[in-house]
């Protein structure tokens, strides 16, 4: 049970992103891919998040833990975007599914260069 509360971040950080992709914001960026950088920014701290549950979850495999992290925040993303389209004043774009799943990745990445540098605990 101790291992599922490293997923709370994720699952409060999520809410909040579904709480905000069901409002009407009222405005549009310009550009094809000006709105990008907030998906990607979004999912960078998804990633992250997801990646200190995944890795206290599976602490022996990284592999599994990146895998499992990688595909859920993918999913999650791809969620959202379904959610959106079905959302009035919302639009459901492909290419933000995409730049969730940058940001996904490199939340991931952030996350294991942080968890790398942090010196060991000594035994005792």
């Amino acid at each position: 049970m101790k291992k599922l509360a490293y997923f709370l971040p994720a699952l409060l950080f999520y809410a909040l992103i579904f709480l905000v992709s069901s409002q009407n914001l009222g405005f549009r960026l310009p550009g094809n891919w000006l709105d990008k950088f907030p998906h990607a920014l979004a999912y960078t701290a998804m990633g992250f998040l997801l990646s200190l549950g995944f890795f206290h979850l599976v602490p022996k495999s990284a592999v599994l833990a990146v895998i499992l992290t990688f595909s859920s925040g993918t999913a999650l993303g791809a969620l959202d975007e379904v959610h959106q389209r079905y959302t009035r004043g919302r639009v459901s774009d492909p290419k933000d599914a995409l730049a969730d799943a940058v940001g996904v990745a490199v939340g991931i990445a952030v996350y294991w260069y942080l968890k790398r540098k942090k010196p060991a605990r000594p035994a005792g």
